[in-house]
């Protein structure tokens, strides 16, 4: 089974938590946008007072369409001083909803022992021009509302979705935001988030171990692509060694061209976009003893 480890946000107009979000269509307003997405604010929502508040429905799941997960913990950390100021689990129906001030700059994270950890970051973007803009990144999908027009609340609402990946021995879960420099296997600062949340899930998840994989497109030779994905998937590596994460945690392997995702093989017109997605990064769980997840501290009260 292939899983993605993914940040895609999408904004949208509606969206009922209850059910499973409608896929986002890239011709609609707002929709389609790549991460870190801008949610405009109108002026008139922008509360002053330390009452203004912004509610964060969230909710987890295994993927669209699939059902909402009960006893997903979700922590709140204020940037940049990265104090705990709300925490929970969701609910048995899959809901959690916390609340903070809406002024300040947020990561979420989550845990689960049967799941890969994701993070994700709300804050104000400070922008000078019209409207002012709120940036939400890491959701699989979100939606922001308000409820001054229609109640005596200073709320801001953002609905939001994390896709969590299943741990089990055997699942393969993409890493999809893994860049590489042309023909190099130097690993861009882009990439750096990613790996970072892979550092956590790993501290957090201590009996997890895995195969790191790097694939290439078809273009090259043989065994040139070959050398060329076993150097990317060391890179990895690497960078996990270098975060203190233990080396007999994980080994490395290139496949080169040897699994390609669709028909780009030797020979084969294709667009670059589809050449793009057989360049890969991806692991493979190898070996698994679920953890409970870490004890979290005190609850920092922010705003008045």
């Amino acid at each position: 089974m292939r899983l993605s480890l993914t940040a895609l946000c999408c904004a949208a107009s509606s969206l009922v938590l209850a059910q499973a979000p409608t896929p986002p269509s890239d011709t609609a307003a707002g929709l389609g946008t790549p991460d870190p997405s801008e949610v405009p604010v109108k002026d008139d929502e922008l509360a002053t007072g330390d009452d203004s508040i912004l509610k964060m429905v969230l909710s987890a799941r295994e993927g669209a369409g699939e059902p909402a997960l009960a006893g997903i913990r979700v922590a709140v950390y204020d940037l940049p001083g990265d104090r705990l100021v709300a925490k929970g689990r969701t609910d048995e129906h899959g809901f959690l909803t916390v609340r903070v001030p809406f002024t300040g700059a947020y990561r979420l994270e989550t845990c689960d022992p049967q799941h890969l950890s994701t993070t994700a970051r709300v804050n104000d973007c400070g922008s000078t021009g019209e409207p002012t803009l709120m940036c939400v990144e890491g959701f699989d999908f979100f939606t922001y509302d308000d409820a001054l027009d229609s109640v005596a609340t200073e709320d801001h609402i953002l609905k939001a979705e994390f896709y969590l990946d299943p741990l089990a021995v055997g699942e393969v879960i993409d890493l999809d935001r893994i860049f590489y420099d042309f023909d190099e296997a130097t690993l861009r600062p882009a990439s750096e988030e990613q790996l970072d949340e892979l550092v956590a899930a790993l501290e957090q998840l201590p009996g997890l171990e895995i195969e790191l994989r790097s694939h290439t497109d078809s273009r090259g030779s043989d065994a040139y692509n070959q050398e060329l994905s076993q150097r990317r998937a060391q890179s990895v590596v690497d960078y996990l060694v270098a975060e203190g994460i233990a080396r007999d945690r994980f080994t490395a392997r290139g496949f080169g061209e040897s699994r390609l995702l669709n028909d780009c093989d030797d020979g084969v017109e294709c667009t670059e976009a589809e050449h793009q997605r057989n360049r890969r990064t991806e692991f493979e769980v190898t070996a698994y003893e679920p953890a409970a997840c870490p004890e979290l501290g005190a609850v920092t009260v922010v705003g008045g």
